[in-house]
C-alpha cells in the first residue's frame, strides 16, 4: 500500500524555523512495489573538506523519479474520465427511461424493465408505523407518477427479506399492513 507523506520545505535563521511551503511525496520503496519504472537508485558519493579530510560517507538511496510518475498519473486520470463519461450517459440513459415512464400514458415494455425507478422528488417512502412494532406494522408510501410499484424490505445487513410487488398504481398515497411474526427476533 503506498502511503503519501507530507513534509515541509524549512529554512534556519539563527533559531527561527521559517516554513516556506508544503509539499508532497510518495516513499521510493513502496511506490516502487506497483511501479518500479519510476523509482531509480542514486549514489551520492562520499563528500571531502579542502584538505581531504571525509566529511560525508558515500549514501545510496532510492528515489522518485517524477519525470516517470507524470505520464502514468495523466493516463490514469484519462481513464477515471473516460469512466466517468461512460457512467454519467448510462445515468443519463436511465433519466431518459424514469421520464418516459412517469409521462407515457400507457405501460411500456422499459417499465417493465425498470419497475422500481421513479422520480425520487415525488415518490417516497414514509416511516412505518408502529415502530418499533411486536408483529405487524402499516407501510406507507407515495408513488409521484403512474407505475409498477415495488416495496422491498431488506434487513440492517442488506439482505432481501420480503417484496412486495404492489401492481400498477396511479400517482397517489398507498399503505399496506407488513407482517413479520414469522420472523426471528
Amino acid at each position: 500500500m503506498t502511503k503519501t507523506i507530507s513534509l515541509f520545505t524549512c529554512i534556519l535563521i539563527g533559531l527561527t524555523l521559517v516554513l516556506t511551503r508544503l509539499h508532497y511525496g510518495v516513499i521510493a520503496q513502496q511506490l516502487e512495489e506497483v511501479l518500479p519504472d519510476a523509482v531509480t537508485e542514486v549514489n551520492r558519493p562520499a563528500k571531502y573538506d579542502d584538505e581531504g579530510e571525509l566529511i560525508g560517507e558515500a549514501v545510496s538511496f532510492k528515489s522518485v523519479n517524477y519525470t516517470e510518475l507524470i505520464p502514468i498519473l495523466i493516463k490514469a486520470t484519462q481513464e477515471q474520465q473516460e469512466l466517468i463519461d461512460q457512467q454519467a450517459a448510462q445515468i443519463n440513459d436511465l433519466m431518459d427511461v424514469v421520464s418516459a415512464c412517469c409521462s407515457a400514458d400507457t405501460k411500456s415494455n422499459e417499465t417493465e424493465d425498470f419497475n422500481i425507478f421513479m422520480d425520487v422528488k415525488e415518490t417516497a417512502l414514509d416511516q412505518n408505523y408502529p415502530n418499533p412494532f411486536q408483529r405487524t406494522t402499516t407501510i406507507s408510501y407515495t408513488v409521484g407518477c403512474a407505475c409498477e410499484a415495488q416495496v422491498v424490505i431488506l434487513d440492517q445487513a442488506g439482505r432481501i427479506i420480503e417484496t412486495f410487488n404492489n401492481g400498477a398504481k396511479e400517482a397517489g398515497d398507498y399503505q399496506f399492513q407488513w407482517d413479520a411474526s414469522n420472523l426471528e427476533s
